[in-house]
């Protein structure tokens, strides 16, 4: 995560590959505690990191700018431009999908339909999770997903302790980062 997403996406698989490692050295009783070491550690990075709390703020302002003004030539603006039109394909074709690669195809149709079109195609929707519901069925897409890491999880519990939380700390690493980029389709 740290040289392929090195921006906020790398930040949070970073900070809950952090908080893994805290809660595996921690005593089994205090393991439930654990669930505040994500927070704890965001606040930490976002007070001693200059970098992520100036990231965190862009975004912050890229967010209300798109919500407020429709503003999409920054990084998060274009990327919830993204979502955005993944979320009509999805509603339009919400039990069948828009079939295998037909992102390009629904996200030019409907950029072209509206005033602020950038004028360009995406290659696929910034979240891992949209585009597997773009192409298919919803209910089935992320019922796909979640079986993929599933029996990558059950395979990991048959290794030895540190093979399974490294095997572990990667199918986290593509689940945190799911929602916010094609992790598996980008790398």
């Amino acid at each position: 995560m740290f040289f392929v997403f090195q921006a906020r996406t790398g930040h949070l698989v970073a900070i809950a590959m952090v908080s893994l490692a805290i809660m595996w050295a921690l005593p089994r009783r205090w393991r439930l505690a654990a669930l505040l070491c994500p927070l704890l550690v965001l606040a930490a990075l976002n007070a001693s990191s200059e970098k992520i709390h100036t990231r965190f703020s862009l975004l912050s302002q890229e967010v209300f700018a798109f919500a407020n003004e429709g503003v999409i030539n920054s990084s998060s603006g274009l990327r919830l431009n993204l979502w955005h039109r993944a979320t009509q394909t999805i509603a339009e074709h919400p039990l069948a999908g828009s079939g295998v690669g037909s992102w390009e195809r629904e996200f030019v149709r409907l950029e072209a339909a509206r005033p602020r079109s950038f004028g360009r195609s995406a290659s696929q929707p910034a979240s891992g999770v949209l585009a597997m519901g773009v192409s298919n069925p919803v209910p089935w897409a992320c019922c796909f997903f979640i079986a993929i890491l599933g029996a990558a999880w059950r395979d990991s519990l048959a290794a030895q302790r540190d093979v399974r939380r490294s095997q572990q700390s990667v199918l986290i690493g593509i689940g945190v980062a799911a929602p916010f980029n094609c992790t598996l389709y980008d790398a």
